[in-house]
């Protein structure tokens, strides 16, 4: 009574209890699933043997028990493992169904014939039904034993998936810390440098703003203008490092006012500008390296904005992947911009040249995409 009565004001023990038991179950079903499927049949066929002793009923032959027991056994495993998987996940009904008939006849097949052979009398019509009927009851309750299984498996996997986010929170929040104190460590040497150097001072008050902006949250909102302005020091420093021999034209007529407005995901145009050094040679003077920046407005009041990039192709270039190229860019954009985006690339021996072209409605809203 104190027992239940405990119970009774304490539900979590109850539910502690229920969870490690289906917690058991699954852990049996996860580790050997064939063999728990061969218990719950022999628990099956146990009650079924213990029910007719106790009715004082009829047993039947030694080989029409094991052919029940072995054939039901292989039944449900096929049921288990193949039938159940292509009808739910597959959606192969028409072949599963032709399956199950092929495969319920070879057993009435067998079984008949072991009927005749030992001259037991029977009716064919009752005994397909009374086997199929019997068939069906017990592929039902594997079924809820399927269903449990893929219930658990679900959870496991969800998880799991929460348990990676947490870790890449962690992850992401120990980056921002890392880049804030990176940014105080900058602005403390910018204030040491600037009485020897200003033109130096404001190099790393640029720079300084551009790790900002790749440590920027991700989901946080983020804008056109931000973008190129991250582009245009990113160029500054290249010119910077090159001197006269970099052959690079950029253009940008994109309104800063109406690019503090037009939503656009971080680091995607940076990407590909990036991989014009990475991949190209912008030191032919004959054909350098250009970048168009444009923002204009088409005949039906649509605004656009359009990225063009062409640069010669470098052929000794050292080629590795970063996993964050052309193909993610592509991917983010469409998945933010929808029909509304346009991606367009050309390329030979010598030159590549790709375009982008972003619709942004007439209307331009405070839309925001990580």
């Amino acid at each position: 009574m104190k027992s239940i009565l405990r119970q009774f004001l304490n539900q979590e023990n109850v539910i502690n209890s229920s969870n490690t038991i289906i917690d058991s179950l699954y852990s049996t079903f996860e580790k050997r699933p064939v063999l728990a499927l061969w218990i719950f049949w022999t628990a099956y066929l146990g009650m079924d043997v213990l029910a007719r002793f106790v009715n004082g009923l009829n047993f039947s032959s030694f080989q029409i028990i094991a052919l029940n027991y072995f054939a039901g056994g292989l039944f449900n495993q096929f049921w288990f493992f193949v039938i159940l998987p292509n009808l739910y996940f597959r959606k192969k009904w028409i072949t599963q169904v032709l399956v199950f008939l092929v495969l319920f006849g070879v057993f009435i097949f067998i079984k008949v014939h072991l009927l005749s052979k030992f001259q037991i009398e029977f009716v064919l019509g009752k005994l397909i039904t009374s086997e199929f009927l019997r068939v069906l009851i017990f592929q039902i309750f594997t079924s809820a034993i399927w269903g449990f299984y893929i219930f658990c498996e679900s959870q496991r996997e969800k998880n799991k998936l929460e348990m990676d986010y947490e870790v890449l929170l962690i992850q992401h929040k120990s980056l921002q810390l890392s880049s804030h104190f990176l940014n105080n460590s900058l602005t403390q040497f910018a204030s040491e440098i600037l009485p020897l150097s200003k033109p130096l001072f404001n190099d790393f008050l640029r720079f300084s703003d551009l790790i900002s902006y790749s440590y920027k949250e991700t989901l946080s909102p983020n804008f056109l203008f931000e973008e190129i302005k991250a582009i245009e020091i990113y160029i500054g420093f290249q010119r910077k490092k090159f001197g006269e021999r970099l052959q690079f034209l950029m253009s940008n007529k994109v309104d800063p006012d109406l690019g503090k407005q037009l939503p656009l995901p971080k680091w995607t145009m940076m990407t590909l500008v990036e991989n014009i050094f990475k991949h190209g040679n912008c030191f032919v003077p004959d054909n350098p390296c250009v970048l168009n920046l444009d923002l204009r407005e088409s005949n039906n009041n649509k605004v656009h904005f359009t990225f063009y990039l062409k640069n010669s192709r470098d052929h000794n270039a050292v080629l590795f992947s970063t996993g964050f190229g052309i193909n993610t860019v592509n991917r983010i954009l469409k998945y933010h911009f929808k029909e509304k985006y346009h991606l367009q690339i050309e390329k030979n021996e010598k030159e590549f040249q790709l375009k982008i072209d972003i619709e942004y409605g007439r209307i331009i809203t405070n839309r925001a995409f990580g």
